[in-house]
């Protein structure tokens, strides 16, 4: 199976960012205000790294247009079943080395940390290369993408090096449910069950971000990051999560 290893695979539709705008004032480099021009989900997700400038995109652009070279070479003329098992493993392998909570896309090219978004993320991007089609699937406390193959859907689980390739239908649709009742075990939260884009994938990190800021007392850029992450992905809990920012930035400027 060939891969098209061009810049094309940073450039993606974001209809959504064509119909609002963002005052200047919440971006921290006029590199990440480019990305959001340029409707480029993945390019946001790693310019929301304020260390992330041109350069540096264009460093894990190279870095990730030799993976794909690399993996082609691994994937030519095998059968499509085992295609996704070898984009899994080999792409875990060599890419997703350290599992960490509360890191940046952008640290899966520095470090090869990386936590259920980023490496959500950066499985996305090969399949998109590869043309297979995929669902990101949302839930409060994860995320985790859905391949589908000649008819055939795996459960691909970036945190699992060993057993996140997940073919069984039995054993999908019992991950799927464990992942509901883990949302369901926490009191006065929505449980959230969602399939998503990469577009919304961006704003989770940004949600993310902003989550960790508040609960630092960072109140006026926790504010900024969820202003971004409504932008892109407007759900019940980020627009409720918008609402308490606004209200604490507001009061700080207040007092």
């Amino acid at each position: 199976m060939k891969i098209n290893a061009t810049i094309c695979l940073f450039i993606l539709s974001l209809s959504a960012l064509a119909q609002q705008d963002l005052d200047a004032e919440v971006f921290h480099s006029d590199f990440e205000q480019q990305a959001f021009s340029n409707a480029d989900p993945l390019q946001i997700m790693l310019a929301a790294d304020p260390l992330v400038d041109s350069n540096k995109y264009n460093q894990y652009l190279t870095d990730f247009r030799t993976h794909l070279d690399k993996l082609g070479r691994k994937v030519a003329n095998i059968h499509p079943r085992m295609v996704l098992e070898r984009v899994f493993y080999y792409s875990h392998r060599k890419k997703l080395s350290w599992y960490r909570n509360d890191v940046l896309f952008s640290d899966l090219f520095e470090s090869g940390k990386y936590d259920c978004l980023t490496g959500t993320a950066f499985y996305a991007a090969i399949l998109d290369q590869l043309s297979i089609p995929y669902n990101i699937y949302e839930f409060n406390y994860h995320v985790f993408l859905m391949a589908y193959l000649d008819g055939e859907k795996v459960l691909i689980e970036p945190t699992d090096a060993i057993n996140g390739f997940i073919t069984d239908e039995k054993e999908i649709a019992r991950q799927i449910e464990k992942f509901k009742a883990e949302d369901g075990m926490t009191l006065n939260i929505d449980a959230v069950n969602n399939i998503i884009s990469l577009e919304d994938l961006a704003g989770l990190q940004y949600y993310n971000m902003g989550i960790d800021l508040y609960n630092q007392g960072k109140f006026d850029k926790a504010f900024t990051n969820i202003q971004k992450a409504n932008f892109l992905y407007p759900s019940k809990r980020i627009k409720e999560m918008h609402r308490i920012f606004r209200s604490q930035a507001v009061l700080v400027t207040s007092n």
